[in-house]
């Protein structure tokens, strides 16, 4: 076990020090590869006045045109209203509109709401704009039911998702 870990230790020691290794590259190349004694001094091939040993070959040349680009024409997005069935539900009917605007839910509309009696207008009323959030944040018809218009929150759901299809 002890050997184990020194050894991952001396691993780890010596691979960072081959990583902080640094060369230094030689201002002239020529005369590195002459101090080495593999190349002699002289000849051609270290003189300025020499031909170079190679060349890039062009077997055609291109003649480049500048044109200008005329700009992209840049369109609105578009966008498309549509109107949800309407839903009957327990307290009373249920509609909404949508508008999308460059493929997503921008504005949902609730056309009509359940209002059989004032308790069941009063908690649509609240309903509404939580739905309205709700849908435009999943941009579908899959929001979360509100806690005490149950009713309501089906049928919003429906009359969503039906308008999301006429889209």
């Amino acid at each position: 076990m002890r050997r184990t870990v020194m050894t991952i230790v001396a691993t780890i020691v010596g691979l960072m020090l081959l990583l902080q290794f640094k060369t230094h590259p030689a201002a002239n190349s020529a005369g590195a590869i002459a101090s080495l004694g593999s190349v002699p001094q002289t000849g051609a091939s270290l003189r300025h006045d020499a031909p170079p040993t190679h060349r890039a070959h062009r077997t055609h040349r291109t003649r480049k045109t500048h044109r200008t680009r005329k700009p992209a024409k840049t369109r609105a997005p578009r966008t498309i209203t549509a109107t949800g069935q309407t839903v009957q539900t327990r307290y009373g009917p249920v509609q909404v509109r949508i508008v999308k605007t460059g493929g997503r839910l921008t504005n949902v509309i609730a056309i009509q709401l359940p209002s059989a009696d004032s308790h069941s207008g009063e908690l649509a009323a609240q309903a509404a704009p939580i739905l309205r959030s709700e849908a435009l944040r999943a941009d579908s018809a899959r929001i979360d039911i509100v806690s005490g218009a149950t009713y309501t929150s089906d049928g919003y759901a429906q009359s969503l998702q039906s308008a999301l299809d006429n889209a």
